[in-house]
């Protein structure tokens, strides 16, 4: 990557480091780069952090047994906090066993996804929500505040193109945000162009009820709800018949601050958000390759490169929007993007 980044020791001095803040490596245990990197990213988001490490308190005997995944995480994260060092590194062995002994699509000591480990996290938090009968009012809303963090809202709908008739709204919630990629493009013009209208015609017609037969149709939606913790992943591996999985390499610019627009019956409202954490790939396969984090602790930016910390050059963060065509493939690029909103 260019100019890698160097030892933290190298660059700053022990006044110097980020104020209140911990910076340690999570030790790599066999192929779990993919989780270090997402949970490093979770750990530098702020309201996050701050929710889960509050979560675990107060609760009943049963309670602690239903959430376990939850309160391991917020184990690990407070063993962070309460170190007497404020650089190291720390085992993250306790969490991974145990959550990937609960999942069925992730296997230990095998290199996975980092977006599917997210989503994956997100489902765990939901699926604790719905056992309503095993945890307090309490306990459900405070692990409720913590998935909505993530939890955004888009409406879609159909619109008959012989009538114009639209159907909709049909709600549907999110956690994070896929966007397919072309190159040389930017976030904001993948995300406008998830957006655009999709025309649904030939063999692919919808039955329209006021027109009483298959029709034409569009099929589009409108994001009414941005969540605080906004968390988009760049669509790079493909699957083809000829090459199997395959990498795609493209060149997407993306910003430190990040404007978006909701839409609703209201009307149009601006959000506005910072870029916090970047999950990184390395490599030219999603089975073969490596992950590594990027993370903005204040006003600098550090590398986790599982229980490797370094200080990082916030124009060393170029080198991961991917290339040109005409530039050498490099193999490290951006694959998830946590922004959080501003205040």
């Amino acid at each position: 990557m260019g100019n890698s980044p160097k030892k933290l020791t190298e660059f700053l001095e022990e006044e110097d480091f980020p104020k209140d803040q911990k910076l340690y490596g999570f030790s790599n245990i066999g192929n779990n780069c993919y989780i270090n990197s997402v949970l490093q990213s979770l750990y530098h988001c702020e309201k996050f952090k701050e929710k889960i490490i509050e979560f675990k308190k107060n609760q009943t005997e049963n309670e602690k047994e239903t959430f376990l995944l939850e309160n391991l995480l917020s184990e690990l994260f407070c063993k962070i906090n309460d170190s007497e060092k404020q650089i190291g590194s720390i085992s993250p062995s306790n969490f991974v066993k145990k959550f990937l002994k609960k999942t069925s699509n992730l296997r230990y000591r095998r290199q996975e996804d980092a977006h599917e480990f997210f989503e994956t996290l997100m489902d765990s938090f939901e699926q604790s929500i719905q056992k309503s009968d095993q945890i307090s009012q309490k306990g459900k809303q405070e692990l409720s505040l913590i998935y909505q963090l993530f939890s955004g809202e888009e409406n879609s709908f159909i619109k008959c193109l012989e009538c114009g008739s639209i159907r909709g709204p049909n709600v549907n919630k999110f956690v994070d945000i896929p966007l397919d990629i072309f190159l040389n493009e930017s976030l904001q013009s993948c995300l406008k162009r998830r957006n655009l209208p999709e025309k649904m015609d030939g063999d692919n017609k919808i039955f329209c009820e006021k027109c009483n037969k298959n029709t034409s149709s569009e099929k589009f939606s409108k994001i009414v709800k941005f969540p605080k913790i906004l968390v988009f992943q760049f669509k790079r591996f493909q699957f083809t018949m000829n090459q199997g999985q395959k990498k795609l390499f493209e060149k997407i610019l993306f910003p430190f601050e990040l404007k978006v627009e909701e839409e609703s019956k209201k009307g149009i409202k601006t959000k506005h958000y910072d870029l916090n954490a970047i999950v990184v790939h390395i490599g030219k396969t999603i089975k073969r390759g490596h992950y590594i984090s990027y993370s903005k602790v204040q006003d600098k930016w550090f590398c986790f490169d599982d229980s490797k910390v370094s200080l990082a050059d916030p124009n060393l963060i170029e080198f991961t929007f991917g290339v040109s065509s005409l530039e050498p493939k490099k193999r490290q690029t951006s694959y998830l993007l946590f922004y959080t909103k501003k205040n």
